[in-house]
């Protein structure tokens, strides 16, 4: 059983959950107001943070050439030689998040290059490591699911449909199946859940998405139970999807069991912060408290 031990008088100590057995005693990362400001405080002294903000932050003439043959092509045209960056300095500088969810909000330039954009920016920024091939491949995948539309009016609305109730035909979906591309396709779950939390983030939505990530699924059974009771497992593939540390697998067969996967890490989520009713953390300041403290 999880207890929480408070360092009130102690600001730059994180408040911990603590459970202690007989063999070892485990320690998270408490979910409290006071651990949610300082993590929200380390975040917004990260630079690169502040620089994604940046809804100014535009790619070179370079990045956007490249960009531009990409939304141009049917298959990748680039073999090993395409690459972007992050530094401003660099030719192949790829732009700010806020700036391609700014242009997709507003329609700018061509649809496809803006998802391009962004995807390859989170792809940079959150080292999700997929190859500029398959990200390619997912972002064409999308562009052909929905018809070609790919302006804010018709992201928003797919970013409003349930996941759950809509596990074939949603934008998680298209961004993560790896049968769209021959050979060495994956589970892009990482980037494709990212990309959904940014545009809600960026669009004004609500919290919709929860940005899957390693560091969270490795210590996400901790929170499970520190904050919730069994009655919260409320099926065998939800059980095991936590016994499993909520791992996907970049098996092609597999595909249908990631996508339960996320599920499953979702509703989990949801029902912590439910739980602990604390106004300000929600999907991401719950992401930042792990994997802040836990990296």
């Amino acid at each position: 059983m999880f207890k929480l031990k408070d360092y009130k008088e102690e600001p730059y100590v994180l408040d911990v959950m603590v459970s202690c057995t007989g063999e070892e005693t485990i320690k998270i990362p408490a979910l409290t107001e006071k651990n949610r400001n300082f993590i929200e405080a380390v975040v917004k002294l990260d630079s690169r943070y502040g620089k994604e903000n940046n809804e100014n932050g535009e790619p070179n003439k370079k990045a956007k050439e490249k960009l531009k043959k990409l939304a141009e092509s049917s298959n990748y045209p680039f073999g090993k030689d395409l690459k972007f960056s992050l530094d401003e300095e660099d030719n192949k500088y790829i732009g700010t998040t806020h700036y391609w969810f700014k242009q997709i909000k507003e329609n700018k330039e061509n649809n496809f290059i803006n998802i391009l954009g962004a995807l390859y920016n989170i792809n940079l920024t959150n080292s999700t490591r997929r190859s500029y091939k398959e990200v390619f491949y997912k972002a064409k995948h999308l562009k052909d699911k929905l018809n070609n539309k790919l302006d804010y009016e018709t992201i928003k609305t797919e970013l409003l449909k349930d996941f759950k109730s809509n596990k074939t035909n949603h934008i998680i979906t298209y961004l993560t199946d790896p049968k769209v591309m021959e050979g060495n396709g994956s589970c892009t779950l990482s980037l494709a859940s990212k990309f959904c939390s940014y545009a809600c983030n960026y669009f004004n939505l609500e919290d919709l998405y929860s940005k899957y990530d390693t560091i969270v699924s490795n210590n996400l059974h901790y929170y499970i139970d520190a904050y919730l009771d069994n009655s919260c497992d409320l099926n065998r593939d939800y059980t095991n999807c936590k016994k499993s540390n909520f791992k996907v697998n970049g098996d092609k067969n597999r595909f249908e069991k990631n996508l339960m996967v996320y599920e499953a890490y979702s509703f989990f989520i949801e029902k912590i912060i439910e739980k602990i009713g604390i106004k300000e953390i929600g999907k991401n300041e719950l992401d930042h408290i792990i994997w802040y403290s836990k990296k």
